[in-house]
């Protein structure tokens, strides 16, 4: 029998992930580790006067715009098809799309135009070790909070007592935060998953990842290549 897939992300995103595993695999979970809160951004009220572009690498920062025409606002530069989906829905320009990580974004900007002058509309624990590529190549990057987030701080009991009679399973990690989150929340509640095998929605959150006994990254961050990995490895091993 198949062994327990689980979900880890946000609780408003790990559903739309859970539906998309459960159409291939069975013993579908989801574990909500965060929340969010949108805060309500106007970017008419925003400083953009000589700013070569917006940066978005999550589409949760839209969801807090109250313009609901973009068009008239600097380009956009989002990570994944998701964010740039949720921008030119409200009209924006988006003009790149990143298919990796933010750092990868940023390297394809500096490539592309050389040095910009952008503001991140992110979520308050986005990472911004980026910036210093933007800044680097003689640019500048503000960062524009439009959610908040907190992340969960301890395990229940029952959810304790769930995850250690899980001798094997997969772990789908939706970010860096997730996987790092759990991770401490299993070695505090005394769970081993030395035995679990850690699934990331990128290579760049996988390098954070401690105590797996395996530990796989999707090429590309999407629902589809995560599947892709998921059954890739099952064909090749027989199991996860």
């Amino acid at each position: 029998m198949q062994s327990r897939i689980i979900i880890v992300g946000s609780r408003e995103r790990t559903p739309a992930f859970q539906q998309a595993f459960s159409e291939h695999f069975q013993n579908v979970e989801s574990f909500p580790i965060s929340k969010h809160e949108l805060s309500s951004i106007y970017l008419s009220e925003l400083e953009l006067k000589d700013i070569d572009g917006l940066i978005i690498t999550s589409a949760l920062a839209v969801e807090s715009f109250q313009e609901k025409d973009l068009s008239k606002f600097p380009p956009f530069f989002c990570v994944g098809e998701k964010s740039t989906e949720a921008v030119t829905s409200l009209g924006g320009t988006v003009a790149l799309t990143g298919q990796g990580s933010a750092t990868d974004l940023a390297k394809d900007i500096v490539t592309t135009i050389g040095a910009g002058h952008f503001v991140h509309l992110a979520g308050s624990s986005a990472k911004i070790d980026w910036y210093s590529l933007i800044k680097n190549s003689g640019g500048s990057i503000k960062t524009q909070v439009c959610y908040e987030v907190s992340y969960k701080e301890k395990l229940l009991p029952a959810e304790i007592q769930s995850f250690r009679n899980l001798s094997k399973g997969t772990f789908v990690f939706l970010s860096e935060a997730a996987l790092t989150t759990t991770q401490n929340l299993f070695i505090n509640g005394n769970v081993d998953f030395s035995s679990a095998t850690a699934v990331c929605l990128s290579e760049d959150i996988s390098k954070h990842s401690k105590g797996w006994g395996q530990v796989l990254f999707a090429n590309t961050p999407t629902k589809e290549d995560m599947i892709s990995k998921v059954m890739q490895e099952i064909s090749t091993s027989g199991s996860l």
